[in-house]
């Protein structure tokens, strides 16, 4: 499901400017980044994309994966948490569900106070359960937006990536999808990543250690220490999908919302 190549020791980049360049941790997990949901592939560059950006050596998305493993379990505690049936329906459009909450907004757009009051009450109340399951890719150029709802046993994970250059070529190879599986299987395949990008890690810093930086400033105890920090903040994360949470979210309010943007709309 998440698949990665890291980058060559050689062709990590120092942080800093000269001459007071070092290495990171961040920067060691620059890697080639995909992911895969049945048939699609998520963080896949079209071929117009490829074209315009000319001598890019690969089709996906790179960039450090510090930043990735950051953002998706800063998640976990949220996705842990089964949605009521009626917003599990809601995430078979979850766009259009969007394009109703910005139509409702309007409604009460009077370029006053009013306004303010509506966003940050009702529409914030109404779009923040979907918003925080949701993996914002705002550091890429058109980013994917992914979000994952569970309901009971399943896991349905909706990419929004229709995003286009100026001369309206696809940045993305697919477009807006969702797919379907089971939350136990999902937990595995979190569980396979972490397994695998630690490992690989482990041997990174091990090429690191030995690498001859010449002027560039490399702490081999502060990137030691730190390397397995990120790995006990990955499990305590990990806990979070894994241990469900109950009651985080007050779905009569957000229910309660829905139906009255609903009958609202309708007038």
């Amino acid at each position: 499901m998440i698949n990665f190549v890291l980058n060559n020791i050689d062709e990590i980049h120092p942080v800093g400017t000269p001459p007071d360049l070092h290495i990171s941790w961040f920067w060691l997990t620059d890697a080639n980044l995909w992911l895969n949901f049945g048939e699609s592939t998520i963080y896949e560059y079209s071929d117009e994309a490829m074209s315009q950006f000319g001598s890019k050596p690969t089709r996906y998305n790179d960039y450090p994966l510090s930043r990735f493993i950051e953002d998706f379990t800063s998640l976990f505690s949220a996705i842990s948490e089964s949605v009521p049936f009626q917003i599990w329906g809601i995430s078979e459009n979850l766009n259009g569900f969007y394009r109703q909450a910005d139509e409702w907004m309007e409604k009460y757009d009077t370029n006053n106070d009013e306004i303010s009051e509506f966003y940050f009450n009702e529409y914030h109340s109404l779009i923040n359960w979907a918003s925080s399951r949701t993996l914002n890719s705002g550091h890429l150029m058109g980013g994917p937006n992914i979000t994952f709802i569970r309901f009971e046993d399943q896991i349905r994970i909706i990419w929004s990536s229709d995003a286009n250059f100026e001369n309206g070529f696809s940045i993305w190879k697919f477009k807006s999808g969702h797919y379907d599986m089971k939350y136990a299987d999902f937990i595995k395949q979190v569980e396979l990543f972490r397994d695998s990008f630690f490992e690989k890690m482990d041997l990174q810093i091990s090429l690191a250690s030995n690498k001859n930086w010449g002027e560039i400033e490399f702490d081999r105890i502060q990137l030691a220490n730190e390397h397995q920090e990120r790995k006990l903040t990955f499990d305590e994360q990990l806990s979070n999908l894994i241990r469900v949470n109950h009651s985080a979210t007050n779905w009569a309010e957000i229910t309660g919302l829905y139906n009255r943007m609903k009958d609202e709309l309708k007038i």
